[in-house]
């Protein structure tokens, strides 16, 4: 039928170590996405999807590795991070045709 229907869709890393000896810690992180339907008709719906709704500054991946630049002596160890997705809207229209 038509409507409307919402969801909330929760992330979370739990704190870990990125070495062996467990000296560096990964922090625990959380993320909220939000997502709003209409259903229009049997084939049609609208969907609008908010990303990091409480834009927290998460890594999506980080990790702890030796590397270095070719001037720089030794393999010294350092965070590789990616981070996280700002907060961001998408909005979706949808068409089945069966």
């Amino acid at each position: 039928g038509h409507g409307w229907s919402a969801s909330l869709f929760v992330s979370r890393l739990t704190a870990g170590a990125l070495a062996f000896d467990e000296r560096v810690q990964l922090p625990e992180s959380t993320t909220l996405n939000a997502r709003l339907t209409q259903r229009l008709s049997r084939s049609t719906s609208l969907t609008l999807d908010v990303f990091n709704l409480l834009d927290r500054r998460v890594g999506a991946v980080d990790d702890f590795v030796a590397s270095r630049l070719w001037s720089e002596d030794g393999m010294p160890r350092d965070f590789l991070v990616h981070p996280g997705e700002p907060r961001g809207v998408r909005l979706a229209f949808r068409k089945t045709f069966r």
